[in-house]
């Protein structure tokens, strides 16, 4: 509530201020609220950079061999979207599935267990399957929950391929 007194003050609710004093403090209360809508602005735009650069994959093939290069992050956010991909991908009865993952630079465990699903998928299906180019941050995190005995990983793309044409 707004009043003014008989002296020419401005009054909120209890307190009584000159109308100088209460335009300085809308002023600073405004410069606020424009500070923080920038901030949440800033925050939104890094966030669509983030979600942007999530992840990419791009899909080749050599004869009968899928081979999927995945950069950025497998992570909860983008793990449905990454499985869904290689199986539409790999729906054209190839021999074997190489994933490509060096430019990846995050993977947490549900990144992981769509990867482990891939490689089931293939040994079900009669199909060779191998990671390669991992980088030494993502290799640490294979070998630390064992995948690295379960998984063939190979150094470079051409190691996998000459895997799992033989």
């Amino acid at each position: 509530m707004i009043s003014i007194g008989i002296h020419g003050r401005v009054g909120f609710g209890n307190q009584i201020h000159e109308p100088a004093r209460q335009f300085a403090v809308l002023e600073e209360r405004i410069a606020m609220r424009n500070a923080e809508a920038a901030r949440w602005s800033a925050c939104s735009r890094s966030w669509q950079r983030w979600k942007d650069k999530a992840m990419d994959i791009r899909f080749a093939r050599e004869d009968d061999i899928l081979m999927a290069s995945v950069s950025g992050r497998i992570d909860g956010v983008n793990a449905h979207e990454f499985a869904e991909a290689v199986d539409r991908s790999s729906l054209q009865g190839d021999r074997a599935m190489i994933l490509d993952l060096a430019g990846v630079d995050y993977v947490n465990s549900v990144g992981l267990q769509a990867i482990f699903a891939m490689a089931k998928r293939c040994a079900a299906g009669h199909s060779g399957f191998a990671l390669c180019s991992l980088s030494e941050q993502i290799m640490g995190v294979f070998e630390v929950c064992g995948f690295a005995r379960v998984v063939p990983i190979f150094p470079d793309r051409a190691a996998a391929l000459a895997s799992v044409r033989s």
